[in-house]
């Protein structure tokens, strides 16, 4: 009896053991991820992976849009997800017309379009965006085009857009400029110094977002996490409305 007591006792004890081994896991798993590691690819075409950012408000010219975009950038989640998935976004269509980089491209270029007012004076125009998704430094070149019979037209396709004086670049002006260049920052925010150096430059990519019937821009640095937000106003100049970061500055080591 003695004997038998003693294989059940072990039996139970392998119970509990395999129960506290199962809670352990669980816990485990639960359990607060560590930060990631800020690395060059970082991009919603490769979809997203967890640890994911969570976002906040750095700078504000308009809190209530400020707080919409983050909402949206925060309820997005990993991969098949898209950052971009909530219903402020305004959907890209693609653009078949757009000559591919040649059949043994494994990462093509991408042409994107939309119609809407981006200059919000009520007049549609064509935002129009090259994506490179496949290169080391992947990102995006953004374009305007108020002249809708041009942008019909097969004249600009190519190579030289970023040249053609017909097509529109409302961003040029903010590209490769730190935060302190395009915004004055109180001195009092934490992390000064680090936000009046970074800003749009190196690799990022655009979409647009519609609240209160404004269009907005917004231009992520995915690298860093960095979000700069615009609205462009019927004289055809951008005002920045948001910076928008993880809590803790993403620096490289």
């Amino acid at each position: 009896m003695g004997r038998l007591g003693e294989i059940g006792g072990r039996r139970r004890g392998r119970v509990r053991s395999g129960r506290a081994l199962a809670l352990a896991l669980l816990l485990g798993l639960l359990a607060p991820a560590p930060p990631a590691v800020a690395e060059n690819g970082q991009w919603d075409y490769y979809g997203r992976t967890r640890p994911l950012p969570y976002y906040w408000v750095k700078w504000s010219a308009d809190d209530g849009v400020c707080r919409r975009i983050v909402k949206a950038l925060n309820g997005a989640g990993p991969s098949p997800a898209s950052l971009y998935g909530d219903p402020v976004f305004l959907r890209w269509r693609d653009y078949a017309d757009w000559p591919q980089d040649g059949p043994l491209s494994m990462f093509p270029t991408l042409g994107k379009w939309m119609e809407m007012p981006f200059f919000n004076d009520g007049k549609p125009v064509i935002a129009f965006k090259l994506a490179y998704p496949g290169s080391y430094d992947a990102g995006e070149d953004f374009y305007v085009f108020d002249d809708l019979e041009y942008y019909s037209s097969p004249k600009w396709r190519g190579d030289k857009i970023w040249n053609d004086p017909r097509i529109l670049q409302p961003l040029k002006p903010f590209l490769q400029k730190g935060f302190g260049e395009l915004v004055l920052l109180p001195k009092t925010m934490k992390n000064y110094e680090f936000w009046t150096k970074f800003g749009i430059m190196g690799s990022e990519e655009f979409n647009l977002a519609k609240l209160n019937e404004k269009i907005y821009v917004v231009a992520r640095m995915p690298s860093h996490e960095l979000f700069f937000v615009l609205i462009f106003s019927e004289d055809r100049k951008g005002h920045p409305v948001c910076i928008i970061g993880p809590k803790k500055p993403v620096r490289y080591k």
